[in-house]
């Protein structure tokens, strides 16, 4: 099979996967929105979600760009056996680290609440407080799933982590169905947890098949770990900035008022799914392309490469902006308003979508540029450009 032919196999499984995730997770904001409405309460969840959801995903998707090029340099230059040992022994260290960012969270749950949402009455802060101690867990749950992924996907195997991909929005779905009665919006809890644990368990459950073979190594000194961190620093550092921007667009509107925080938080679910689309389906496939491109020395192949990816994400999220522009408050209207989301909440979800929309193009691109950077393992360039982007944002916030 020819390496085009192969790109196109792969984008084809991940893009039925995630059209069948979207799908379903257009149907859990659906029925979460019809359940739950625009409150206080679902501020209080949202903003409780916002750190758990941060940091796990620091590992699971920062983990993506750095470990797969040096995972796949260490198989290339080094062998299969070595590639594996350093490969289970940042599993051991990863895991390490993200019990003790749980067990922080736990401790430190109602002064974090206080930072993020200052503008929260004091029985919404406790209600955030609560949630955010249970959701702690998903720390852990979903930030560890990063490293098998990216193994399925150095071996261009894309169809486990694609199927698990559909986990969590269908466990919240028929929590939110069995239990909202019962729990209350401790019936997300419940679903986001059970759908975690589930998404670990098959992904390692099938990490052993084929050219795969995962043993548990524990070594301080394993080799590969040091250069990883080296390169993964400003790859975090970049990843939190970018995350923050949400964090403090959430702690701005936590200060305008009941619903605004889930307004915001419901505007930026829609608009961003088309780019999630895009990252998860094109931007996973050309990853290790690009990283076996910079392995073996084919820099032009790279260039050219590159710049068709950026064409072609272009060609994609143009219309998607136009549509949104011209159609989004009467799509949301027409899709979500019903049960507890009244025509208040479709209304401040449509402002903040429109404003939204007009970023999506430079974001794909940018996104794009920054996936060819990390093949090259340059994350610093990155780094520099992020930073500016968080002060830009804090500063048109206020």
């Amino acid at each position: 099979m020819s390496q085009r032919q192969s790109i196109l196999r792969a984008t084809t499984i991940l893009g039925i996967a995630r059209v069948g995730y979207h799908g379903l997770l257009f149907a859990q904001f659906a029925y979460f929105l019809y359940a739950f409405g625009s409150t206080h309460i679902t501020d209080a969840l949202i903003i409780a979600q916002t750190l758990p959801f941060l940091l796990s995903s620091l590992f699971n998707r920062g983990f993506t760009h750095i470990l797969i090029p040096l995972f796949t340099e260490f198989r290339e230059q080094k062998g299969e056996e070595k590639a594996w040992k350093f490969a289970s022994a940042l599993l051991f260290f990863s895991l390490l680290a993200l019990i003790g960012l749980m067990l922080l969270i736990v401790i430190l749950a109602p002064f974090l609440i206080r930072l993020l949402a200052p503008g929260f009455s004091p029985e919404d802060q406790a209600l955030g407080t609560r949630l955010l101690r249970y959701l702690s867990v998903f720390v852990i749950l979903n930030g560890i799933i990063g490293i098998p992924r990216c193994l399925y996907f150095a071996y261009h195997s894309f169809t486990v982590p694609a199927v698990t991909s559909l986990f969590l929005s269908t466990s919240v779905i028929v929590a939110i169905f069995l239990f909202k009665d019962l729990l209350g919006i401790y019936a997300v809890v419940l679903g986001t947890l059970v759908g975690g644990a589930m998404q670990l368990f098959v992904l390692f459950g099938f990490l052993n098949v084929g050219k795969r073979k995962f043993r548990w190594f524990f070594h301080l000194q394993a080799e590969g770990i040091g250069e990883f961190t080296r390169l993964l620093g400003p790859r975090l550092v970049l990843m939190v900035i970018t995350r923050f921007n949400v964090v403090v667009d959430r702690g701005f509107a936590s200060g305008l008022g009941p619903a605004f925080v889930s307004a915001l938080s419901y505007a930026d679910r829609i608009c961003t799914a088309p780019l999630e689309f895009l990252n998860a389906t094109f931007g996973v496939v050309i990853m290790p392309v690009l990283s076996g491109d910079v392995a073996l020395g084919n820099m032009e192949e790279f260039k050219e490469r590159l710049g068709q990816y950026v064409r072609l994400a272009s060609f994609f999220i143009v219309p998607v902006t136009i549509f949104f522009l011209l159609s989004g408050g009467p799509i949301i209207q027409l899709l979500f308003q019903g049960g507890a989301y009244g025509i208040q909440g479709v209304s401040l979800t449509t402002a903040a979508l429109i404003f939204y929309s007009l970023g999506l193009v430079p974001v794909s691109i940018s996104t794009t540029l920054r996936g060819g950077f990390f093949a090259l393992k340059d994350t610093v360039t990155p780094l520099k450009v992020g930073i500016w982007g968080f002060f830009c944002n804090f500063l048109l916030n206020y």
